[in-house]
């Protein structure tokens, strides 16, 4: 096997696509025999033959994203066989994608994490709940959900956390008996936490990004008075012992 092979993704069928970090970087591989053949597929149409394509992530629906650092996220939707160029991101250079099988696709590109669920067509920016820090690891859980780590600062005083993003169209059961469970959402006058620690550090900011709300939880289940929020969308963050996660709260008063 080629020593340059990164990173690869596996459909449901068993095809496995292989992205390459070398000087064959603008080529990927696939088998369909669990790496007893492996037959190259040509990029050079798209990027040239200067630029390389390590990345690759599976949709589902037959569909692959491959990108590289220093190119567009480039998508197949017939388990590589044909390859097109998604709509070209903000400038800067992609850290790593991830999609899951329900279609929607996160890049890391430059730090800032974009998405898209439309096929690559369109991009929006995921920043609201993420702090202003570099993000590093992105990857995606066989459930749907997306993890990131974020970290900034040195040793001595280190920065971030590891924040997760659960998508409403996510497939299967997504186990969340060790993740904080909001409810009722949408809210009225009251919104309850659990399953968190005490001491825990509560954040929440409305859609502009604005401070609205900042305590520490003084038991393992807090309610929150939310009569004042007017209606919208708010976004809880939640700091339990290191792991950040950050959820959606819509009011309706």
């Amino acid at each position: 096997m080629n020593v340059d092979y990164t990173k690869f993704a596996t459909n449901s069928t068993g095809r496995t696509i292989f992205g390459h970090d070398g000087n064959n970087g603008y080529d990927l591989s696939y088998t369909d025999d669990n790496g007893a053949t492996l037959k190259d597929i040509s990029l050079k149409s798209l990027i040239g033959n200067t630029k390389i394509a390590p990345f690759i992530t599976f949709a589902g629906n037959n569909t692959f994203y491959t990108a590289g650092v220093n190119t567009e996220v480039i998508k197949s939707t017939d388990n590589g066989v044909t390859w097109t160029q998604c709509t070209a991101m903000t400038a800067g250079y992609i850290y790593s994608i991830k999609a899951n099988q329900t279609g929607r696709l996160i890049v890391n590109k430059s730090g800032n994490i974009l998405t898209s669920t439309d096929g690559g067509q369109t991009f929006t920016a995921m920043g609201t709940g993420l702090p202003a820090y570099t993000a590093q690891k992105l990857d995606v859980t066989t459930n749907g959900k997306f993890f990131l780590a974020v970290a900034e600062g040195s040793t001595i005083n280190p920065k971030g956390g590891i924040y997760y993003y659960q998508d409403n169209l996510s497939v299967g059961d997504i186990d969340e008996k060790n993740h904080p469970n909001l409810f009722p959402n949408p809210a009225k006058d009251f919104v309850n936490i659990d399953k968190i620690s005490k001491n825990a550090s509560i954040k929440i900011t409305d859609s502009s990004g604005k401070l609205i709300y900042n305590s520490v939880s003084k038991n393992t289940n807090e309610k929150i008075n939310t009569s004042h929020f007017i209606n919208g969308i708010y976004f809880i963050q939640i700091n339990d012992n290191g792991i950040i996660t950050s959820q959606k709260l819509i009011i309706r008063n």
